[in-house]
């Protein structure tokens, strides 16, 4: 099981290298907002055990209009992980505090392997 998990998470490299370096300077991914990311820095002070897991990174998918959110493992270990979140979910009218239950439930799988 470890190791097809290892397996899917190179497989994923290539699609997570290729939103955060886009070819022709147009960003697949882009500086998500102060207010996501201060959700995310309390769901991860609330949910994650920082000696084992650091508070992923935050990015925004421009492209996706649809309302999406997706935890991606990178590193050899897994213990980093990006947290991409769709342009279309931030203008979807979403508060904080749901925002900040969507990043606890994506964290708590993290934490639960």
């Amino acid at each position: 099981n470890a190791v097809v998990e290892r397996l899917q998470a190179a497989a994923l490299r290539p699609v997570v290298h290729r939103l955060l370096d886009a070819p022709n300077g147009e960003p697949y991914s882009a500086v998500p907002p102060v207010w996501a990311k201060t959700q995310l820095t309390e769901a991860c002070k609330a949910i994650l055990d920082s000696a084992h897991f650091g508070c992923p990174s935050l990015h925004v998918v421009v492209a996706e209009d649809r309302p999406h959110i997706e935890t991606l493992p990178v590193g050899f270990w897994k213990r980093s992980h990006y947290i991409f979140v769709s342009r279309g979910l931030l203008e979807s009218g979403v508060q904080r505090k749901e925002l900040r239950a969507l990043f606890a439930r994506e964290l708590a799988h993290i934490s639960m392997g």
